[in-house]
């Protein structure tokens, strides 16, 4: 347990100097990845049609959006994610799960206008529904599905803390994005995952003062009023290049991969030996280790495989020694600029003013 080695609280991030013009392409980047205004309304219309599709199973049936359409982390184009259960079912159940997605949810969507059922998945730890709205908006549809509420309620308060926590998230999930590291399907690890490491890294950093929050304050129903007075002081003078070039740091320079593990319920640095983890399944393997904060059995690196967690931290360790020592703004901020995207390019410096926005083709 570092809480109780002798460097506990003394390991601090060494003096951070992104690239001069880093802290205006992110902010470039996460405006022109928001979601639109269209992607909004088509939302918000796509959980109304479902609310009035579930009230016809019963009184108590309810539609709840999670994931990152409803705790924050958004970005344009993402897919809705949505559980329907009853007022009276509060556990997570997959048997029960298929049998009403089968027998009462899906013959009322192949009648209802404007769904699509594109696939059925009966097999995974989460039984869904996968839908298109609309003819553009995927959906998954899942059932009875509590925890996955927790986990949003948890999120969205982190968000809620202080804008640059949604900015160093939403920048880090559209780096691995465009690396190609992310997407459980593939045997990478999920965004949900990667928006773990990013509030895990503020927690560990002393000088931030990051709070934790309790994860007995979230339930699938609602947060505890106590959460509302936690606050974050952010420090003075940290801004958002500094904590992306920190989260690339830390995971590539401080953080023990394949002894540590990262969990945003403690908040703390610990050994995967500690009693903290007893319960966290393949907690021997010498791997990079992401706790449930909920489903504190569940290793989120289930899906990443031994190739794509090698390519991933060595992704990290070049993108900390691009921003940290090239002075260089990493393709993977402004692709853009080899996507042919005229609007952006314009924007960026050209003659004298070019050495101030260094692009690294790494």
């Amino acid at each position: 347990d570092f809480q109780n080695s002798d460097t506990a609280g003394n390991w601090n991030l060494p003096a951070l100097s992104a690239p001069p013009a880093f802290e205006k392409v992110l902010h470039r980047l996460l405006e022109r990845n928001s979601p639109t205004p269209q992607e909004l309304q088509t939302v918000d219309a796509c959980i109304g049609r479902l609310q009035d599709i579930v009230s016809k199973i019963g009184v108590g049936w309810n539609i709840r959006p999670f994931g990152s359409s409803a705790n924050g982390f958004a970005t344009r184009g993402s897919d809705l994610d949505v559980t329907c259960y009853h007022t009276l079912e509060d556990e997570q159940d997959s048997m029960l799960a298929i049998q009403h997605l089968k027998m009462n949810l899906a013959p009322l969507l192949r009648k209802e206008p404007g769904f699509e059922i594109i696939e059925e998945v009966w097999s995974a730890r989460v039984p869904i529904l996968k839908l298109r709205f609309d003819g553009s908006t995927d959906v998954d549809l899942s059932c009875h599905n509590p925890q996955a509420l927790q986990n949003t309620f948890l999120l969205w308060s982190y968000g809620k803390l202080h804008p640059l926590v949604r900015g160093l998230v939403i920048v880090i999930k559209l780096w691995a994005k465009t690396e190609k590291l992310c997407g459980a399907s593939l045997r990478h690890l999920s965004t949900y995952s990667l928006t773990l490491m990013a509030i895990f890294f503020l927690q560990v950093q002393p000088r931030y003062s990051f709070p934790t929050l309790p994860t007995w304050a979230f339930l699938s129903s609602g947060v505890s009023e106590n959460i509302a007075a936690i606050k974050w002081q952010v420090p003075p003078h940290v801004k958002l290049p500094e904590l992306v070039a920190g989260f690339f740091w830390f995971y590539s320079s401080e953080f023990s991969w394949g002894e540590e593990v990262v969990s945003i319920r403690l908040g703390r640095r610990c050994l995967r030996s500690t009693l903290d983890f007893q319960l966290l399944s393949g907690r021997i393997g010498r791997r990079l280790h992401i706790e449930d904060p909920f489903l504190l059995s569940r290793n989120l690196n289930c899906v990443l495989s031994p190739e794509n967690e090698e390519k991933l931290r060595e992704r990290i360790e070049a993108m900390a020694n691009d921003l940290l020592t090239a002075w260089e703004v990493p393709a993977s901020f402004v692709p853009d600029m080899e996507d042919g995207g005229h609007e952006d390019r314009q924007e960026l410096p050209s003659g004298p003013e070019a050495s101030e926005v260094p692009v690294s083709r790494l």
